[in-house]
């Protein structure tokens, strides 16, 4: 008999009768230690048969002879089976879990990696596979002992959106045997921003510089410096400016008497939402008392005390030299061009 440790066979013990028949005692010897062998029947009549039952346990791999004794009166007979005993090839299991990661781009997660011994335990090398580009993913440790366990880091990095496979595979000698984890990237989600928008002076005088500050907050993180804010005047584009701590200024000369509508944009970055603010902005021919107004598509009010002669008479000439019915025109600090309104 060739038997694994652990498992278990059997021989047919077969006698016959010379002369008369009676009675056959049966009995096993030479089992080896961590074996067991046991013979059934353990009688039975000359010419009948029996079963030699073995059991290679955790016997140690090698070779033994088993003895199988007859006795029938006085007379014994003996009839020998040899047992080889081997080592299990070395096997295992291995697992994961989680058996899925979902991830935000730039946040990091783990898996365990299990393994059971199946055999002989070895030791078994752990190595990853299907990592997508922008990602990182990692076994700690590399190199286990059957049955032990290692942990798989994964980092989303900046990978694409999107669904990956991560195999993690097992080696003991010749055997292999991999595992899976599925790994979902996804995008962060964009925070919600404020825009403000304030005006100083408003109202303003015709001729008057104004500045717009525009203010952007995020309801995650600060507003990164550099982000560009489009001024627009009644639709039109005034031109940009870019924000320092969240805020960002525009100069114009020369708002038309009247109320127009002046607004911020912030046009959003990967982080952040867009948003955008308006102010009213009052221009006057007044010569007194203009006051500030502030916030998000709101204006202030102001009074005036008196009349400005010279400029009315200014404004006169301008509107015969211009012809037109609208007085002002409007100058952009920031740039070269200049619009007429």
């Amino acid at each position: 008999l060739s038997l694994v440790q652990g498992t278990s066979g059997s021989s047919t013990i077969s006698t016959t009768v010379v002369g008369s028949g009676g009675t056959i005692s049966l009995s096993v010897s030479g089992t080896p230690s961590g074996a067991s062998a046991s013979v059934t029947p353990t009688s039975i009549s000359a010419g009948g048969s029996a079963t030699l039952n073995v059991s290679a346990g955790s016997a140690a791999a090698g070779t033994y002879t088993l003895t199988v004794t007859g006795t029938e009166g006085s007379v014994t007979h003996s009839t020998t089976v040899q047992l080889t005993v081997t080592a299990p090839s070395p096997n295992f299991t291995i697992s994961a879990n989680p058996s899925s990661l979902s991830l935000v781009q730039g946040t990091s997660g783990s898996s365990t990696i299990s393994t059971t011994v199946v055999g002989s335990g070895g030791t078994i090398s752990l190595s990853v596979s299907g990592t997508p580009s922008g990602a990182s993913a990692s076994v700690t440790p590399t190199s286990i002992s059957a049955g032990g366990s290692a942990t798989l880091n994964v980092s989303a990095g900046s990978a694409a959106a999107g669904t990956y496979t991560l195999t993690v595979t097992g080696t003991e000698g010749s055997v292999t045997h991999p595992t899976t984890v599925q790994l979902t990237v996804t995008a962060p989600s964009k925070s919600l921003t404020t825009t403000t928008l304030s005006s100083s002076p408003n109202p303003s005088l015709v001729g008057q510089t104004v500045t717009f500050t525009a203010t952007v907050t995020s309801t995650s993180s600060s507003i990164p410096n550099g982000e560009t804010i489009t001024f627009t005047f009644n639709g039109t584009v005034l031109g940009t400016a870019t924000t320092s701590a969240g805020t960002a200024s525009f100069r114009v000369s020369s708002l038309p008497a009247g109320s127009d509508t002046v607004t911020a944009s912030y046009p959003g970055d990967a982080t952040n939402q867009p948003s955008s603010a308006s102010v009213a902005q009052v221009g006057s021919t007044g010569s007194s008392g203009p006051t500030s107004g502030a916030g998000s598509g709101s204006g202030g009010g102001g009074g005036f005390s008196g009349v400005d002669v010279a400029g009315l008479l200014l404004l006169l000439i301008a509107a015969m030299v211009r012809r037109r019915q609208r007085l002002g025109w409007v100058d952009i600090f920031s740039g070269t061009a200049a619009m007429d309104t």
